[in-house]
C-alpha cells in the first residue's frame, strides 16, 4: 500500500510539468489567434482596470454610457478646422479633445505600433524609432488619463481612483495643454486618421508671436483593405506633409508660428523640404515654418503668407553706430524724427494698461502721422503684450503730448482703456516719453524685396547719450534670410549688437527702466580675425 501511494504521488508530480506546458501552449495559441487587435483590447482593459489604479469599478448608467460613447465621435463645432486637398481628394483637419478621447487615440497608436512593416535597408531601424515615437505619444496620453483630482473615467464606463503617490507620477505637472490633430478623409471622419500630430502652444523666439510646436508627427502605416472597403494607400503617400501644411495654415489663423525641433539630420532635411527654416540668431534649435502655402485673402510674397515680424538689434556703443553708418556709402532713403509718450490711468497703480501715443515725422507737418498702441499685462512684474497700432489724428495726438487732460475730448481714450465708458473726465499719469531719430537704408542682400534697415537713435530725458539700435520689418518667410544678412553686415563692419526679441516693446522698456534695459543686455563677442602671415 505504501509503494502504491508513493507511485501515485510520483505520477501526479510528473503530470504537473506536462499540465503547465499544455497551459502555456494554449495561451500562446490564443495570443496568436487574437492578433494585434486582441492585444490592443487587453491593453485597454489593463489601462481601465488597475495598471496604475485600484480595482474599484463602478458601472455607469445608460445616459453616462451614451455620453461616453459620443466621445469617440469626431469633435463637433471647433473640432472641424479646415479642408485640404490631398492626392486629388478632400481631407479634413480635425482637432481631437485629448482629455476626452484619449482611449480612442491610444487604440490607434497601439495598432500602428505593430503594423506597417516594410523591407529595404534601414527598415528595422526605422521601425524601431517609429515604435519609440508612438510609445512617447502614448505616455503623453496616459498622463491625460488621470485628472488632478485623483480620478478618471474611461470610454468604457469605468471610474478609477489613484493610489496615494501616483498622482505625482502621472499628473501633468503644469505642462502646456496637449493638442492632438488628425488628417481624415472626408468620407471617414470617425475612423483612424491618415496622420496624427501632437502639438503644444509655447512662446516663439521672437516674443511678439506665439508658437504651435509639433512634438510628434506620425502617419498611419499601410494595411490591407477589407472586402468592400476602398483602399487608402494613395492617401497615405505624403500624408504627414499634408498634415503639416494644414497645421501651418491653421497656425496663421491663430496668429501663431508653426515650429518643430528636428532631432536628426534626416528630419532636418525632411522639414526643410516642407518649408521650415532655422536661424541661429533667432533660435539655435527650433525650426519655424517660413514657406506657408497661400490662403485666399492673405498677402503673399513668393507664394508664402507674409506674416510680418520685427527684428531689432541693440548696438553696444556709439562707435558701433558710427561704423555701421560708414558701411552704407550712400545717402539714407529717408530721415525722420518721432516723439512717443506713454500714459496710464492714475487709478492703475500696477500699470496693467499702458497706452503709447506716437507722432512720426514731426519735422514736416504735412507728412506727419500719429498712432496709438495699447500694452497690457496681468500684474506687477508680468510681461507686457503689445496690441495693434491704431491710426489717429495728428492734431489730437500733439494736443495730448502737450496736455494729457486733452484726452477727455478724444473718443479713442475709451477704446484703449484710459477712460471708462460714459466717463466724462479721467485722471491720467505720464510714465515717460522719448524722441527717436531714424535713418533708413536698403537691406543688404534683400533689396529686391524693398526691405529697409532702419537705424534708430533713442533719446531719453534722464540720459545724456542716445541708445542706438537697428530694426527691420520683414515677412516671416524671409526672417531667416534677413537675420543672416544682418549678421554678415555686423561681422564685416566689426559691429557689436544683441538681438532684442520683442521689438514692439523696446521703447516702453527703455522708458520704464530709464535706459537700463539696453545696458543690461549681454553683447556677443566679436568674431576673432585670423592674423595673416606676412612672411
Amino acid at each position: 500500500a505504501c509503494l502504491g501511494s508513493v507511485g501515485a504521488a510520483l505520477a501526479a508530480a510528473g503530470a504537473l510539468p506536462l499540465a503547465r506546458a499544455a497551459r502555456r501552449s494554449a495561451r500562446r495559441g490564443a495570443a496568436a489567434a487574437v492578433g494585434p487587435a486582441g492585444r490592443r483590447r487587453e491593453r485597454q482593459d489593463r489601462l481601465r482596470c488597475g495598471r496604475w489604479a485600484s480595482t474599484a469599478v463602478r458601472e455607469l448608467s445608460k445616459e453616462e454610457q451614451d455620453e461616453d460613447a459620443s466621445k469617440a465621435a469626431p469633435p463637433s463645432g471647433s473640432g472641424r478646422i479646415l479642408e485640404v486637398q490631398h492626392e486629388g481628394k478632400t481631407c479634413v483637419l480635425l482637432e481631437w479633445k485629448a482629455e476626452k478621447q484619449f482611449e480612442t487615440i491610444d487604440a490607434w497608436l497601439e495598432e500602428w505600433k505593430y503594423g506597417g512593416e516594410s523591407g529595404g535597408a534601414g527598415a528595422k531601424e526605422a521601425k524601431f524609432w517609429r515604435q519609440r515615437t508612438l510609445m512617447a505619444m502614448q505616455q503623453k496620453l496616459q498622463k491625460l488619463a488621470f485628472d488632478p483630482d485623483g480620478g478618471r473615467r474611461g470610454d468604457g464606463g469605468v471610474e478609477i481612483q489613484l493610489r496615494r503617490g501616483e498622482d505625482v507620477l502621472v499628473s501633468g505637472g503644469g505642462q502646456a495643454k496637449l493638442r492632438v490633430f488628425g488628417l481624415h478623409p472626408e468620407e471617414d471622419l470617425s475612423g483612424p486618421p491618415l496622420a496624427v500630430a501632437f502639438a503644444f502652444e509655447r512662446p516663439f523666439a521672437l516674443s511678439s508671436f506665439g508658437a504651435l510646436h509639433i512634438e510628434q508627427l506620425v502617419k498611419r502605416p499601410p494595411s490591407r483593405a477589407a472586402e468592400g472597403e476602398a483602399p487608402v494607400e494613395s492617401l497615405l503617400q505624403k500624408a504627414g506633409a499634408a498634415l503639416v501644411n494644414a497645421l501651418a495654415a491653421h497656425a496663421v489663423k491663430e496668429d501663431k508660428v508653426l515650429t518643430v525641433e528636428p532631432q536628426s539630420k534626416a528630419l532636418e532635411d525632411y522639414f526643410g523640404k516642407l518649408g521650415f527654416r532655422n536661424s541661429e540668431a533667432i533660435d539655435k534649435f527650433v525650426w519655424f515654418m517660413a514657406g506657408v502655402p497661400a490662403v485666399p485673402g492673405a498677402p503673399t510674397i513668393d507664394g508664402a503668407i507674409s506674416t510680418t515680424v520685427g527684428l531689432r538689434y541693440v548696438l553696444a556703443s556709439e562707435q558701433d553706430y558710427d561704423r555701421l553708418l560708414i558701411a552704407f556709402k550712400r545717402s539714407p532713403l529717408w530721415l525722420a524724427r518721432s516723439e512717443e509718450a506713454f500714459f496710464t490711468a492714475r487709478a492703475d497703480t500696477a500699470a496693467k494698461n499702458v497706452v503709447s501715443v506716437r507722432v512720426a515725422r514731426i519735422e514736416t507737418l504735412a507728412l506727419a502721422k500719429a498712432c496709438v498702441r495699447r500694452y497690457q499685462r496681468a500684474g506687477t512684474g508680468g510681461d507686457y503684450t503689445a496690441g495693434a497700432p491704431l491710426d489717429i489724428e495728428v492734431n489730437g495726438a500733439m494736443s495730448v503730448m502737450r496736455t494729457p487732460v486733452a484726452m477727455d475730448m478724444l473718443d479713442w481714450a475709451e477704446t484703449v482703456g484710459l477712460r471708462n465708458a460714459g466717463e466724462e473726465h479721467g485722471q491720467y499719469l505720464v510714465l515717460g516719453r522719448c524722441t527717436v531719430a531714424q535713418r533708413a537704408f536698403p537691406m543688404p542682400g534683400l533689396t529686391k524685396y524693398g526691405i529697409e534697415l532702419v537705424v534708430d537713435a533713442c533719446e531719453l530725458p534722464l540720459k545724456s547719450d542716445p541708445i542706438y539700435s537697428v530694426s527691420a520689418e520683414v515677412p516671416l518667410s524671409l526672417a531667416a534670410n534677413a537675420a543672416e544678412c544682418i549678421r554678415l553686415l555686423f561681422e564685416t563692419m566689426r559691429v557689436r549688437a544683441a538681438l532684442q526679441r520683442n521689438s514692439p516693446l523696446w521703447s516702453l522698456e527703455l522708458v520704464l527702466t530709464d535706459g537700463l534695459a539696453a545696458l543690461t543686455m549681454e553683447m556677443p563677442p566679436l568674431v576673432e580675425e585670423e592674423d595673416e602671415d606676412i612672411f
